[in-house]
């Protein structure tokens, strides 16, 4: 993975319930099963963490309590976290 890209400022909550804020630098978001957050598949930003000295970690998108983007407004970040940790409503089978 390159170290390009996006960077974000995280406030996490990891799987043993440590809460913290994390720069990610590097994130992209992926689509993919982690041993840490339960069974199944789930949706997670990927980036090079600022606290595992760079390591490549992965952050499932329901323990995100908030983020920061350094080039961003503090309402436009809201808004795209709003927006991108909403429940997507599951479709109507019958419909």
């Amino acid at each position: 993975m390159s170290d390009d890209g996006l960077t974000l400022e995280i406030d996490y909550t990891n799987h043993r319930g440590d809460r913290a804020w994390r720069t990610v630098r590097g994130v992209r978001l992926v689509y993919g099963v982690s041993e840490y957050h339960g069974l199944g598949y789930r949706c997670m930003i990927e980036g090079h963490a600022d606290d595992r000295d760079g390591a490549i970690r992965s952050f499932d998108l329901d323990s995100i309590h908030q983020w920061r983007h350094p080039s961003l407004p503090v309402g436009a970040a809201k808004i795209m976290g709003e927006l991108l940790l909403r429940e997507i409503p599951q479709a109507d089978p019958d419909a």
